[in-house]
């Protein structure tokens, strides 16, 4: 079983990488984390609340100066490397990695050294767990701290998602990046998105969370992430109200008596206001240790993502249903944006080696094989550590 450490926590080994590959030392590191949404799917860009929280998962930067007016960078994840001159506008690009980098100079204002970039990490890209906002916060803070400039953790999440929505195209919410930016180990954070407000909740050491990857992959930008977004809009305007979110089942049955119930914007409508009724039950049930209505909760989220939403798969639908046959998980479902990537688990303590082992047998039987496997914890958000 993958228990997931913090694979750099003394950075020994990412010190080794950069100085391996760079022939230099490197002088600071960051780590910035993926997260977990326990739930609250779709609600963040539709004014909602959230709970997500930062994860024992991370993307890793060392970085070191360099006197070429240059910045260079090397993902290892993508075994992509790129080399910008600092004196000049970074060029068009095509690939994710040249477009975020592009707009962590550009909303950075970077006019610091020239910088040698090692990124490392243990999180699997485009699986559901934020991979994409981990690498840009990071990025972010690497730039800043070479600079000794400091953002507040809502101001560093705002600017992360700037860029994905302005360089790489993608609409997303504010969720994944106040989770990298503000998470606290050993707690989940109960965000309103519509007012950016926290609320910091702990989460019981009795219970586990265990994070499937089904090797799905999906980009945001190319999915019909997007699209989603565009049909809230339309459920928005024909309600005459800014979010959905701001309206309880009671107003929305009222307002729409006369639409057909299979409207594809009032099944968006329909999802988005009472995933947004579960994000508070969930809270309520955390905090009262109420688990088996808190996975009662988890399980409806995932019907509603897969029927009204439109979001889940065969695959992730018979991942769901695999791991909820185990005797002590209390619920799951597909998580993120959706359209493949990851499933979460919620377990009782101590039942995840042999949850593990159980769902390795249930895929045996389906024919299907192995697939990888977390154990993930509420920790800490982006972080620097320097090197002595």
């Amino acid at each position: 079983m993958n228990e997931t450490p913090d694979i750099h926590d003394d950075f020994s080994a990412l010190s080794k990488k950069f100085a391996d590959y760079f022939g230099a030392a490197p002088l600071f590191a960051v780590r910035s984390p993926g997260r977990v949404n326990l739930i609250g799917e779709h609600t963040d860009y539709n004014g909602g609340p959230v709970l997500p929280f930062a994860i024992n998962l991370a993307t890793f930067f060392s970085v070191g100066e360099n006197n070429e007016r240059c910045l260079k960078i090397f993902s290892e994840a993508t075994g992509e490397s790129l080399s910008y001159g600092l004196e000049k506008t970074p060029h068009e690009t095509a690939t994710t990695l040249s477009k975020i980098l592009k707009g962590s100079l550009t909303l950075t204002g970077y006019i610091g050294p020239g910088l040698n970039i090692y990124a490392d990490s243990n999180l699997p890209i485009g699986a559901g767990l934020s991979s994409s906002a981990s690498f840009i916060v990071g990025m972010i803070r690497c730039l800043l701290t070479a600079q000794k400039k400091e953002l507040s953790h809502d101001e560093l999440a705002v600017m992360a998602q700037k860029i994905e929505h302005e360089f790489l195209g993608v609409h997303c919410g504010i969720m994944d990046q106040v989770a990298i930016c503000s998470g606290k180990k050993g707690a989940a954070i109960l965000l309103e998105t519509g007012k950016m407000e926290k609320t910091f909740l702990e989460v019981p050491g009795n219970i586990e969370f265990a994070v499937i990857d089904s090797l799905s992959r999906r980009s945001l930008a190319t999915s019909d992430y997007n699209q989603r977004g565009k049909e809230c809009l339309e459920a928005c305007k024909y309600l005459g109200v800014e979010h959905l979110a701001s309206l309880t089942m009671d107003e929305l049955n009222s307002a729409t008596l006369k639409i057909a119930p299979d409207t594809l914007w009032l099944k968006r409508a329909r999802h988005v206001v009472s995933e947004c009724e579960r994000v508070y039950q969930v809270a309520e049930h955390l905090k009262a240790g109420d688990f088996i209505a808190l996975g009662k909760a988890i399980s409806a989220s995932h019907q509603s993502l897969r029927n009204l939403f439109s979001v889940s798969t065969p695959l992730i639908n018979t991942l769901v249903a695999s791991a909820e046959s185990y005797p002590d998980c209390y619920g799951a479902r597909i998580m993120g944006a959706g359209f493949g990537g990851c499933i979460l688990a919620v377990l009782a303590k101590g039942a995840a080696a042999e949850f593990q082992e159980y769902f390795h047998q249930r895929l045996e039987q389906l024919n299907m094989s192995p697939l990888p496997f977390y154990v993930v914890k509420p920790s800490a958000g982006v972080s620097v550590w320097r090197f002595k």
